[in-house]
C-alpha cells in the first residue's frame, strides 16, 4: 500500500497542463511557425513507441499552442495538402549507436529519423525543447543529428518504496504519465530493488519463490508498459541475501550456514548449492521475464550476503587472511569469493539473455582491497559492466583542512582517485564503465526535491565522459525527483554537447523565468555551486547531522548525552520490512552528541564552514527573489518554486549552524567555573535559540507552501512538516 504523499498527486498528473505559448510570436528570418496546415506522418507498421512518440508530439503542441495536427498514416499523405511532419525509422543507420537520430527542418516540412523506436521518441522530444526554447511553435532552418554519450541513464521513481515488496505496487509506482517524464528527462532505465529467493523458483531449494508467478506477472506487466517510453527495468541485488538465524530455511540445510553477522547467516558460497542457486535463479528470472534490462549488483554491502560481506580488510597486514569463522571461506581471499558471484550471475543471465546487461557495482569493495589495480575486476568476465562511485576516495582541501568523500556528493565535482583508477583497469580489461551518481539530492542535504548546484552537476558529467563512462545509475532509493538537475544531466549526456554550461543554463534560465530575471537565476546557481566548496563533508556529519530535519530539530539547554537520530528512516511512523531491524531502528530520539557527526572537522570548523557556505548561498537566494518581480506572470510558479527550494536549503543549512553552535556552547556553559561567564554564554545561548525560532517558522512558511519540502525518499515520510516545526519551537521558546 502507497503511503499518502500528497505530491504524488502531481506525478501522477499528465505532462503537459496548461497552454505555455503566448501565441504572439512571429517567425524571424530564417524561421518557420508550425500551423493548424500541418499534420504528423507514421511510417505505415508503427510500434507502441512510435504511437507514444506521435501522440506526445500532438499534445505537446494542442495544449501549448492551441495547434490541433492530425496523425497520418505515411501511404495517405499523397492526398494531402498539408506541410508534414515526417516521423521515421531509418534503418540504414543502424551502424550508428542506438537512440540516434537527426532532424531537418525547413519551411517545406520537418524530418525526425532515428536508427530505432527509441531514436524517433528522443527526436521528437528535442524538437519540442527547441520551440520551448522559443516560447513557440517555430523553428530555425536547420539539421541537428544527435547521440547518447551515455547509453544507460538509470532512475527511479520516489513513489516507489524501497523497504516494501515495490512489484506489489508497481503501478502506482510507475504509472504512464510518469514513465514519460522520465522518458523526457532521458532515462532509459529504472531500477527496483530484488530479492532472489521471493522472484524466482527452483529445484535447489524449492521451498523458496512461493510468491514468483505473482511477481513475475506484475514484472513482466510493467517491462511492457516501460517499453512503450523505451525504458528498460533493471534489478538491484546483493546476492546470495542472508537468512535470518532463526530461518526455517537452516533446518533443513544447515550445512549451507556461513560466517554469522548479528542476527543473519551468510548463504555461504563456497557450497555447490548455493552456486548453482545463483546461476539457475537468474537463468529462471530472465527466462520468465523476457526483455528485463539487466541487473546491478553489490557484493560488499550493508546487508549481509557471502561470508566476507562485513569483513574489512583495509588495515589487515595480510589482504586476504581473515580471521572469519567459516572453514570453507577462510581458505579463499574476498577478490575470489566476490568475482565468483558475479560471474556465477552473469552466466545464468547471459544463457537465456545475451544483450541484458550485468552491472558489477564497486560499493566498498574498497574494504576488501587498498589499490583497484588489483584484485576483484581481474577476476569478473570481460563481458560484465563496472560501475564506480564517483565521488568515493575523493580528497578536499577547505581552508588548509584536509578531508575525504567517501560517500555520494554534490558538493564535490569527482572524480575521485578511485574512481578514475578503477576505470582505468576496467577499460584495460575491456570492460565497460558506468558511474554511480546522485543527481538530484544526497545525504549532504536530503529533504528537499532537488539541490540546485548546477555548474557542479554539469561539470560532472564532462568529467565522466573524459573518464570514457558510458552509463550511469543517477539516483538511489533517495535523490529521484524529476527536476532541472534531472534536465541538465540531460543535456550533458548527449552529443553534441552544449558549448559551455552558461549557454545551456542561460537558456534554461529564460525559457523557465523570462529574458529579464533569467540571467540572475543563473547568478544565483553560480552563487550555489561556489557556496558548497565550504561543505564540511565527513561521512559521520552526512549520516548523522541534523540537516534533513532543518526547523523540525530542537535545541536542548539540559545535556542529554543522546546519540543522533537516523536521518533516512521515520520508523516510529512509517512501516518498513526487516531490512534494518538492527541497532539503526533504534535511533530515533532527538540527541545532542557532536561527537556524533561534528569529531572530525570539530565544531568549530564545522560552524566557521557552515556559516561560510551561508553566506554565499544567501548571496544566491537573495538575488532570486530580487529578480522574482521580474518573471512574467505565466513563468511565476516556475521562479517562486526555486526560490523556495533555495530558501528552504539556506534555512535547513542555518538551522544546522545554530544546533552545533548552540550545543557547543552550552557543553563549554556546563564546564565554565566562572559564573560571569556562564552567565555571558547562556546570553548567547538565549541569542541562537531567538534565532533559531524566527529560522523555523520562516521553514514552517515555505514548507506549507511546499509539500515536497521535508519528504525524504528513503524514509518515504517527511523529516520535517509544519506540524514538526511547531513541536520544535514550542521547546525552544522555553529556552528565551
Amino acid at each position: 500500500m502507497q503511503m499518502n504523499i500528497p505530491f504524488f498527486k502531481d506525478l501522477k498528473a499528465p505532462i503537459y497542463k496548461k497552454r505555455v505559448f503566448s501565441g504572439k510570436e512571429k517567425p524571424c528570418e530564417n524561421e518557420f511557425a508550425i500551423t493548424s496546415n500541418w499534420d504528423i506522418v507514421i511510417p505505415e507498421e508503427i510500434s507502441p513507441q512510435i504511437v507514444v512518440s506521435s501522440n506526445d508530439l500532438r499534445e505537446f503542441l494542442r495544449v501549448n499552442a492551441g495547434i490541433e495536427l492530425p496523425v497520418v498514416k505515411s501511404d495517405s499523405i499523397q492526398r494531402s495538402q498539408k506541410k508534414h511532419i515526417f516521423l521515421r525509422i531509418k534503418e540504414h543507420l543502424s551502424k550508428t549507436k542506438p537512440e540516434s537520430y537527426t532532424i531537418k527542418c525547413s519551411p517545406d516540412g520537418v524530418s525526425i529519423e532515428g536508427v530505432d523506436d527509441s531514436g524517433l521518441m528522443y527526436g521528437v522530444f528535442y524538437l519540442e525543447e527547441l520551440m520551448k526554447f522559443r516560447k513557440a511553435p517555430i523553428l530555425k532552418y536547420q539539421n541537428v543529428k544527435r547521440s547518447p554519450i551515455l547509453e544507460t541513464r538509470i532512475f527511479r521513481s520516489p513513489m516507489a518504496f524501497y523497504y516494501q515488496e515495490e512489484l506489489l505496487q508497481i503501478n502506482d509506482a510507475y504509472p504512464d504519465n510518469y514513465l514519460l517524464k522520465l522518458a523526457h528527462h532521458g532515462f532509459n532505465g529504472i531500477w527496483l530493488r530484488g530479492i532472489l529467493r521471493d522472484l524466482v523458483k527452483t529445484d535447489i531449494f524449492p521451498e523458496l519463490g512461493k510468491d514468483s508467478e505473482k511477481l513475475l506477472k506484475n514484472l513482466n506487466t510493467l517491462i511492457k508498459r516501460c517499453a512503450k517510453f523505451g525504458i528498460k527495468v533493471y534489478f538491484y541485488f546483493t546476492e546470495p541475501l542472508a537468512f535470518k538465524k532463526d530461518s526455517e530455511f537452516w533446518k533443513k540445510y544447515p550445512h549451507l550456514k556461513g560466517e554469522p553477522h548479528k542476527e543473519f547467516y551468510a548463504l555461504c558460497t563456497s557450497n555447490k548449492e548455493v552456486k548453482e542457486y545463483l546461476k539457475e535463479g537468474m537463468k529462471y528470472l530472465f527466462k520468465n521475464a523476457k526483455g528485463l534490462g539487466g541487473v546491478i549488483l553489490i557484493t560488499a554491502s550493508e546487508h549481509h550476503t557471502h561470508c566476507y560481506s562485513h569483513v574489512d580488510l583495509r588495515n589487515a597486514l595480510n589482504l586476504g587472511k581473515s580471521k572469519i569463522s567459516c572453514k570453507k571461506c577462510k581458505k579463499r581471499t574476498p577478490q575470489e569469493v566476490v568475482g565468483e558471484i558475479i560471474t556465477l550471475i552473469n552466466s545464468g543471465v547471459k544463457s537465456v539473455a545475451p544483450d541484458a546487461k550485468v552491472i558489477a557495482w564497486n560499493w566498498s569493495w574498497s574494504m576488501y582491497e587498498k589499490d583497484p589495480q588489483k584484485g576483484i575486476i581481474e577476476k569478473i568476465p570481460e563481458d560484465v559492466i563496472i560501475m564506480g562511485d564517483f565521488e568515493r576516495g575523493g580528497e578536499r582541501t577547505i581552508d588548509g583542512f584536509k578531508h575525504v568523500v567517501d560517500e555520494y556528493s554534490l558538493s564535490y565535482v569527482g572524480p575521485s582517485e578511485r574512481f578514475r583508477g578503477t576505470a582505468q583497469l576496467a577499460r584495460k580489461l575491456g570492460h565497460e564503465i558506468y558511474a554511480k551518481l546522485q543527481i538530484g539530492v544526497t545525504h549532504e542535504i536530503a529533504t528537499v526535491p532537488y539541490f540546485p548546484v548546477l555548474y557542479k552537476l554539469a561539470q560532472k558529467f564532462l568529467n565522466l565522459k573524459k573518464e570514457g563512462g558510458t552509463g550511469a545509475m543517477e539516483c538511489w532509493n533517495f535523490g529521484n525527483i524529476l527536476s532541472r538537475n534531472t534536465e541538465l544531466a540531460n543535456w550533458f549526456s548527449w552529443k553534441p554537447l552544449p558549448e559551455n554550461i552558461d549557454e545551456i543554463l542561460t537558456k534554461i534560465a529564460i525559457r523557465d523565468f523570462g529574458e529579464e530575471a533569467g540571467r540572475s537565476f543563473v547568478k544565483a546557481w553560480e552563487y550555489f555551486s561556489k557556496a558548497t566548496d565550504y561543505f564540511p563533508f565527513d561521512i559521520q556529519f552526512v549520516y548523522w547531522g541534523p540537516q534533513n530535519f532543518g526547523g523540525a530539530y530542537p535545541l536542548f539547554l539540559k545535556k542529554k548525552n543522546v546519540h543522533m537520530p537516523v536521518p533516512w528512516l521515520l520508523p516510529k511512523e512509517v512501516k518498513y520490512n526487516n531490512i534494518f531491524s538492527d541497532w539503526l531502528m533504534k535511533r530515533t530520539e532527538f540527541g545532542d552528541r557532536l561527537d556524533d557527526f561534528c569529531k572530525v572537522f570539530g565544531p568549530e570548523r564545522v560552524t566557521k564552514n557552515l556559516k561560510l557556505l551561508c553566506k554565499e548561498w544567501r548571496k544566491g537566494v537573495s538575488l532570486i527573489k530580487e529578480s522574482l518581480n521580474l518573471v512574467p506572470k505565466e513563468l511565476k510558479e516556475n521562479a517562486e518554486k526555486e526560490y523556495i527550494v533555495s530558501a528552504a536549503i539556506l534555512s535547513q543549512f542555518t538551522s544546522t549552524v545554530n544546533f552545533v553552535e548552540f550545543t557547543y556552547l552550552r557543553d563549554k556553559m556546563y564546564e565554565e567555573k566562572n559564573n560571569r561567564k556562564k552567565e555571558m554564554i547562556l546570553e548567547k545561548l538565549k541569542d541562537i535559540a531567538k534565532d533559531e525560532i524566527k529560522n523555523s517558522l520562516f521553514l514552517k512558511k515555505l514548507a506549507s507552501e511546499d509539500n515536497t519540502l521535508g519528504f525524504h525518499g528513503e524514509a518515504f515520510g517527511y523529516m520535517y512538516t509544519p506540524e514538526k516545526i511547531d513541536r520544535k519551537i514550542r521547546i525552544v521558546i522555553k529556552l528565551v
